[in-house]
């Protein structure tokens, strides 16, 4: 898990580890059965003194891994009878436009105030952990936002 870039701005004792995205998709979807908000997942920022940008980026990541895996539900639902692939296809759907609508929110949100290039970046290549074991792999907002960008 990489910490978050040292610049002028970063405070000279050590940064808490960043949140590891897929721990908190798991409990934001344990407590509702509705896509979260930024709100929502702002809630469960563990560290609410990052910057900005880091808290954006988490927003953004998290969106985008909730919206990916119900891409992928949508492709692996061949075990289901004709109207439960539709039902599942339909809530996979409004989970998908429900993301990115936020999305496109969120970095239009972020993108109204005057950055500089160190919030550019911090939001872009910020490595988050997608779990708690190395293995399970980093995310950045820069990968998921190609897509949109």
């Amino acid at each position: 898990m990489e910490a978050p870039e040292i610049s002028e701005s970063t405070p000279l004792l050590h940064s808490p580890p960043l949140p590891c995205v897929l721990l908190v998709i798991t409990r934001l979807l344990a407590q509702s059965n509705t896509t979260p908000t930024a709100d929502h997942i702002l809630a469960q920022f563990p560290h609410r003194d990052f910057t900005p940008s880091y808290r954006t980026a988490f927003v953004l990541i998290t969106l985008l891994q909730i919206e990916r895996d119900a891409r992928k539900q949508l492709a692996r639902d061949g075990s289901l009878n004709l109207w439960e692939a539709w039902d599942h296809h339909v809530n996979a759907e409004l989970v998908v436009e429900h993301c990115v609508s936020h999305v496109l929110e969120v970095w239009s949100d972020f993108l109204r105030i005057q950055r500089n290039n160190v919030d550019l970046d911090s939001l872009l290549w910020t490595k988050f952990p997608l779990g708690r074991d190395s293995s399970t792999g980093v995310c950045r907002t820069f990968l998921h936002l190609g897509f949109y960008l």
